[in-house]
Formats: C-alpha cells, sequence, structure tokens
C-alpha cells in the first residue's frame, strides 16, 4: 500500500503542476459553459484525470466527473 502523502510532497507536486492548471483554468473561463450543460469543461477535467492515471466515470446525473480509483 502507497504510503500517505505528507505536505512537502503534495507542495512540490502541485508546483509542478501550476502552470498547467492555471493554464486550464483561464481556458475554462474563455469558454464558459451554461449551467446545468458544462460538457466541454467536464471533458477537460476527465481528460485532465485520466492523463494522470486515475479511473475516472464521467456522465454520472448529467455531466459529472468522478474519480472510481487512485
Amino acid at each position: 500500500m502507497p504510503s500517505a502523502l505528507n505536505h512537502a510532497m503534495i507542495d512540490k507536486i502541485a508546483a509542478e503542476i501550476d502552470n498547467e492548471l492555471i493554464g486550464m483554468r483561464r481556458d475554462i473561463h474563455r469558454h464558459p459553459d451554461l449551467a446545468g450543460e458544462e460538457r466541454r469543461t467536464s471533458a477537460l477535467v476527465a481528460e485532465r484525470l485520466r492523463a494522470a492515471g486515475l479511473a475516472v466515470v464521467t456522465g454520472a446525473g448529467g455531466d459529472s466527473v468522478s474519480v472510481t480509483r487512485c
């Protein structure tokens, strides 16, 4: 079983992806979805989570994105 992440590890990981996350946030704000119709946004989030190696389920209850396991 993997060990728990400590604060220093979390800070290091966050710093490594900071620019990418800022770019993603800016992209989402440049192309806003209507409330209740967040198809593009949820697709971007699901794509990023899958790229990080997480198992993702989409579409439950609309445009939701859920991580099923790490």
